[in-house]
């Protein structure tokens, strides 16, 4: 039966209407451009950076998908659906595939590209940082005197978070609307995270918001299913990055994350503080901070203790793991004046806290660490191979400038896996390498670790020395502890300080206590000739234990350091 002619106009007209309201709402979207910007290094990786813009005054949006995607790479962090007025820098990396000559971004109906051989990105001049969070804890000049720094705290100094000048909205999140509250978050707002267990969660803040947790530890983020050894995946995939910090002033707080590869990664930052957080088992990194300004890693619990199926050290011997489960618990590169205070470090780790390389005025202090497989505190891990830093403003180097280390703890603990103590093994506690600068090694307290201070100078592929002035001071290193059966072990077999021939920079040790040890300064040499320049004066050397327990201690989450072991000795 043929139609009426009413229903024909009708639905004409309702064509017509959709027709018109889709070409309104295609005028009404802004225009968002891409555009390929430059390439630079990421570790290993070769990575393609793009920056984009967004005409008018309104916000656009593309979800994922035929409208927006990226081919010829792997997006670094999570692909950015939300584009604000104006141009953004460096909106979007890409780390190039292994047989991939260009990596490719399409967003609405433009497509940008970057070639693998394009340029490296610019070292930009540094801007002029953002206001800075007022915080609780003391603040250090860099290079001053030693012992110009007010004595260690005990108490307190983490039991008032930094400050949040932010006026801005507090917005409720629950693990099904987090993705959509932090689109939708301006500048200032704080996103308040409901109790609960957040699966898979992955967000990026691109605005100067606080994204914290209603009650400390009451959120809990797991990128995966839990490991029963370290670096298993055989149990299924896990989520990369938990929490993509790309923007200044950005605040991350009272959060727990559990198996992600990076629990929270800053890249091309100013004044962001990461504080308050218990981060568990990563597969690369806790926090990873890259090409950044005056970011601040404090007060946070950072773990890596034993799996399920972990082999467990002894006092004097390592892990059965060849390979830690969290790699790193802060890896730095790149950055200027970044401060790590006031953390908990306890487990295996590989690296525990290292300033990998191309930092400014790096500052450690009032950290206690508890085990680490291999190194404790490094400066000057890497031999110069990242870089430029755009956002820094900083050059492919070495770590260099006023970098301190003080008044960390460093000890071997045991905990209980499975109802039975468990040994968490240290094996060298601070290591100073690829560094050309100031260096102050001051106040720290060694309890007891396979080594001590190591000054470093090394051949082969990863040559490289430690230059400079380096001071070491004031510190308090032993040698030995009690095990779990009652036996009174000699951990430090090398000795509390270990001089390498070669080394390049001045150095000065001077009014430290040595304790129990078999060799108090040592030379190493790695291929390297050359009598070392070194002063030492005024240190005590001590064969008893005095007052201090040689108990091994009980793992203990703390964020200021107990340094009663080094008062037994003064």
């Amino acid at each position: 039966m043929p139609r009426s002619p009413l229903v024909v106009v009708a639905s004409c007209s309702l064509l017509a209407a959709a027709v018109l309201a889709a070409g309104a709402q295609a005028a009404s979207m802004p225009a968002v451009t891409p555009k390929g910007s430059c390439t630079e290094m990421r570790g290993a990786h070769v990575v393609a950076v793009f920056d984009v813009s967004v005409a008018g005054g309104q916000a656009a949006k593309l979800r994922k998908g035929r409208r927006n995607q990226v081919s010829g790479g792997r997006v670094i962090g999570r692909l950015p659906t939300v584009f604000h007025p104006g141009a953004t820098p460096r909106a979007l990396r890409v780390a190039f595939g292994r047989k991939s000559k260009q990596a490719r971004w399409r967003l609405g109906r433009r497509t940008a590209a970057v070639k693998r051989g394009a340029k490296r990105c610019a070292a930009a001049a540094a801007a002029k940082p953002s206001p800075k969070p007022s915080g609780c804890c003391p603040n250090t000049t860099r290079g001053s005197t030693p012992g110009s720094r007010p004595p260690a705290t005990t108490t307190g100094s983490c039991s008032t978070p930094n400050a949040w000048t932010g006026s801005g909205r507090t917005l409720a999140a629950t693990p099904a609307t987090l993705s959509a509250v932090v689109s939708h978050a301006s500048a200032g707002d704080t996103i308040e995270l409901a109790d609960g267990v957040y699966n898979g969660a992955s967000v990026t803040l691109n605005r100067a918001v606080r994204l914290r947790a209603a009650h400390q530890f009451g959120a809990v983020l797991v990128g995966g299913p839990t490991p029963r050894y370290a670096n298993d995946t055989s149990l299924g995939g896990h989520t990369g990055t938990a929490i993509s910090v790309r923007a200044s002033g950005a605040v991350v707080e009272g959060l727990e994350l559990r198996y992600y590869d990076v629990g929270i990664d800053l890249d091309g930052v100013a004044n962001v503080a990461i504080q308050g957080n218990r981060l568990v088992s990563m597969y690369e990194a806790g926090v990873q901070v890259w090409d950044t300004r005056a970011a601040e890693i404090r007060c946070n619990e950072i773990l890596d203790p034993y799996l399920a199926q972990d082999v467990p050290a002894t006092v004097t011997s390592g892990p059965g793991v060849s390979d830690a489960q969290d790699d790193y618990g802060v890896a730095v590169y790149g950055s200027l004046q970044p401060r790590v205070e006031h953390n908990y470090f306890h487990g295996v780790f590989n690296q525990t806290l290292s300033f990998k390389e191309g930092n400014r005025d790096a500052y450690a202090g009032y950290n206690t660490f508890e085990g680490s497989a291999l190194t404790a505190l490094f400066f000057g891990q890497n031999i110069p191979h990242n870089g430029p830093y755009s956002f820094a403003g900083l050059p492919v180097d070495e770590d260099r400038g006023n970098i301190v280390a003080e008044y960390n703890v460093f000890r071997e603990v045991y905990w209980i896996r499975d109802g039975a103590k468990v040994v968490y093994y240290m094996r060298s506690p601070i290591r100073v390498w690829h560094v050309d600068g100031n260096t102050t090694v001051r106040g720290n307290v060694i309890e007891q670790a396979e080594q001590g201070v190591m000054l470093e100078c090394r051949s082969g592929s990863q040559a490289g020395c430690n230059a400079g002035t380096t001071r070491v001071t004031g510190n308090t290193i032993g040698g030995r502890v009690r095990d779990l059966g009652g036996t009174i072990r000699q951990v430090n077999t090398t000795a509390g300080a270990m001089i390498y021939t070669g080394l390049q920079a001045q150095a000065t040790i001077d009014a430290n206590v040595f304790a129990l040890l078999g060799n108090v300064v040592g030379t190493y040499g790695d291929g390297v000739s050359g009598t070392p320049s070194l002063a030492y004066t005024g240190n005590r050397e001590l064969s008893t234990a005095g007052t201090a327990s040689l108990d091994l201690r009980p793992a203990t989450p703390a964020t200021d350091p107990d340094l009663s072991f080094a008062v037994a000795y003064r």
